[in-house]
């Protein structure tokens, strides 16, 4: 006779519908998700506690949460599931004239993404909250575009923004331009993923470290 059938435990990265779907239906166990909401408001209000002359912690870890079918209705847990998101369209453009006392441009990975919706949320308030931002939103459309995500940071300096807050598709393609803005008197936090560079006011990201600890725990 055959072996029994072995039920192989199943823990996932990041929500989406169907692996929300399959924890319900029992065949997921678990899902380590991140805290992009928190990740975008903490990214502009750690930029602006620089541009302020406060002191800011150099890594910032914005949290992360294991939800599985005996939490996934708990309200902490059910805001993670279903942030708020906002839309690309939001946002100062960058050729505008200053309104407030910085403008803080934001420069995701991509606009399209759910995650970076919900990143744009929580930098809107942050913006919103503090009262001194304009807040400028602009990255590009598919989560592979070094080129442009570059022009962007180039089109920043240009423009002389105060600040930007980056979130780098390449951990060194990306130095070259931030080392410049840096030099141009325009201070980076970077967010979700690191960049090699010693010239950034801050990294304020999720510690993946710690999330797989979680998954295996699990």
């Amino acid at each position: 006779k055959g072996a029994p059938a072995r039920k192989i435990a199943f823990v996932g990265f990041d929500t989406s519908a169907p692996v929300l779907n399959a924890m319900k239906a029992g065949k997921v166990q678990g899902v380590v998700v991140q805290d992009p909401y928190r990740m975008g408001d903490l990214a502009v209000r750690t930029l602006v506690s620089h541009l302020e002359k406060k002191p800011v912690e150099k890594v910032i870890d914005t949290g992360g949460a294991l939800v599985t079918p005996e939490n996934m209705n708990d309200p902490k847990v059910a805001n993670l599931l279903n942030p708020p998101k906002e839309e690309n369209t939001s946002g100062s453009p960058l050729s505008s004239g200053r309104t407030k006392k910085y403008r803080v441009f934001v420069i995701p990975k991509g606009t399209t993404h759910e995650f970076w919706k919900t990143i744009h949320a929580g930098a809107k308030k942050a913006a919103d909250e503090l009262g001194n931002i304009d807040l400028i939103w602009q990255g590009p459309h598919k989560e592979d575009d070094r080129l442009q995500q570059i022009q962007l940071v180039q089109n920043a300096i240009a423009a002389k923004v105060d600040g930007i807050v980056l979130a780098p598709l390449d951990s060194r393609a990306l130095v070259k331009p931030v080392e410049e803005a840096v030099a141009a008197g325009i201070p980076v936090v970077v967010m979700d993923s690191a960049l090699e560079s010693k010239a950034i006011v801050s990294y304020v990201a999720t510690d993946n470290r710690n999330g797989g600890a979680l998954g295996a725990r699990r």
